[in-house]
């Protein structure tokens, strides 16, 4: 697959969702969850072996 533009601006807003709400702002936990993702990307076809949750109250 070819990539022909990166948009900076959803990576930037993607990244921020991750640090400031998923991980709140926990460097270790968004450490975690950034190599978790790149694990997906740079190793194709493999299983990541875990599993993230994401949990909140109910109706949030």
């Amino acid at each position: 697959m070819q990539l022909d533009e990166v948009d900076q601006t959803k990576i930037d807003q993607f990244l921020g969702l991750v640090k400031d709400t998923i991980s709140a702002n926990d460097e270790r936990v968004y450490e975690y969850i950034l190599n978790w993702f790149a694990f997906i990307v740079q190793n194709i076809g493999k299983k990541t072996e875990t599993a993230i949750i994401l949990k909140g109250l109910q109706g949030i």
